[in-house]
């Protein structure tokens, strides 16, 4: 059994180019959902409901204390005034310990559709979390 990914990492780039480094992948969800439809021009079938694959967004979860980096903020507010401009080619890397690569996908058409930041106490000494989720067409999986 190959061993288990450990990653010390992650880290979204475009073009060669890092755009943010997260401390945490809270998880990839792709789905195939399915829709029931009665098909039209066949009146005798009527009572017979057929289904279909739809494939429904993927998302990408990190999450990382907050940093005075305001990269993904911007393309995500660029992406929130005009949503059919900005979609990219975005590579994930998780890397282990240094700069070793572990694992490394490619996003299509991906764009952060959403940016949650914690919560933060005025006298607190806790940093705030923020949690990107990318949205994407396409995920692949390539190798390292």
């Amino acid at each position: 059994m190959p061993p288990a990914l450990v990653a010390s990492r992650f880290e979204i780039s475009i073009d060669g180019h890092s755009m943010a480094v997260f401390s945490e992948l809270a998880g990839i969800t792709t789905e195939v959902g399915t829709v029931e439809y009665v098909p039209s021009g066949e009146p005798e079938m009527v009572f017979l409901n057929r289904c279909t694959a739809v494939q429904k967004p993927i998302s990408v979860r990190l999450r990382r204390p907050r940093t005075n980096n305001m990269e993904m903020w911007t393309w995500h507010e660029a992406a929130r005034l005009d949503p059919g401009r900005l979609p990219k080619k975005v590579q994930l890397h998780i890397h282990e310990g240094g700069d070793k690569p572990a694992a490394r996908y490619r996003l299509e058409n991906a764009w952060p559709s959403k940016i949650e930041i914690g919560g933060l106490r005025a006298a607190g000494i806790s940093s705030t979390m923020e949690t990107v989720t990318m949205t994407c067409e396409f995920i692949q999986r390539i190798s390292v």
